[in-house]
């Protein structure tokens, strides 16, 4: 596995070309899917995936096909997730799975100050704050973290995931100044998400609507400390433990042979 290189390390040649072998993989597969949106957008979008120093590779693997036509309807407006949602209509609930109801493109109509009785009041209020860019929270949280939600005796778990996004692939070397905290989303799902949390939080329903408002309001990094502090299960907690034996149980008996013993390396540590 190829790891950053120092002044003890210095990079490999095989790692490099690992690198550009997967650049190229990655580069060709995102051409043929472009290829079905319009060709007057397809450059454009094409320059908005591969930013920063990948941008040089674009030089160095030409756009095969770029001015054939497609016969694909898009949407103007909208013309990627209009695409996407036409193929997942194409190919079914089966295969694309079923309506995705917590990172919608089309946010429901909802009040922000609507109350949150039951886990699908939850749910819709929740996908008002899902794969939006350029909310402050996202470049403060964590990559993952779990919630548990409790509606008297039932138990519901989700995962927030912060979707990080980069100008080029060759983060490995260039991480921190590739970032572009501006588009960072999130995304949440209604199970386990990632072997390595980086936070527990559990909340009762009647919390549900004051943690989204709290979420919202968080805009620097001591607004996140303090919300951590508030609604998060800490290291030194004495909660860490019992959650982390119930989560196990529920990771066990709700994905079966998917599941494993969750990591703890990353959890409760500054990303």
């Amino acid at each position: 596995m190829c790891s950053a290189p120092s002044r003890r390390r210095p990079a490999t040649a095989s790692c490099w070309k690992t690198l550009l072998f997967f650049n190229y993989l990655r580069q060709e597969f995102e051409d043929n899917f472009l290829l079905l949106l319009p060709p007057a957008d397809r450059d454009r979008v094409r320059h908005t995936w591969t930013q920063g120093i990948g941008a040089f590779g674009l030089l160095l693997v030409p756009f095969a096909g770029a001015a054939q036509p497609t016969a694909v309807q898009t949407d103007d407006a909208r013309p990627l997730t209009g695409l996407v949602e036409q193929i997942a209509r194409h190919l079914g609930p089966v295969i694309a799975g079923p309506p995705d109801r917590l990172n919608p493109d089309r946010k429901p109509p909802l009040e922000r100050r609507a109350p949150i009785a039951s886990f699908d009041d939850w749910e819709r209020a929740a996908s008002t704050l899902t794969v939006i860019e350029g909310q402050p929270f996202t470049r403060y949280l964590p990559s993952v973290i779990l919630l548990r939600l409790n509606r008297g005796e039932e138990s519901r778990v989700y995962s927030l995931v912060v979707n990080r996004v980069y100008k080029s692939q060759f983060t490995l070397i260039y991480q921190d100044g590739e970032a572009l905290p501006d588009q960072y989303s999130l995304s949440i799902y209604p199970t386990i998400i990632n072997g390595f949390p980086n936070l527990f939080i559990e909340l009762d329903m009647d919390q549900a609507a004051p943690f989204l408002t709290a979420l919202r309001a968080v805009t620097s990094q001591a607004d996140w400390e303090r919300f951590k502090e508030r609604y998060g299960i800490l290291r030194n907690s004495a909660r860490l433990w019992p959650f982390y034996d119930w989560i196990t149980d529920w990771n066990f008996s709700h994905r079966k042979e998917a599941a494993g013993y969750l990591d703890l390396s990353y959890y409760d540590v500054p990303e």
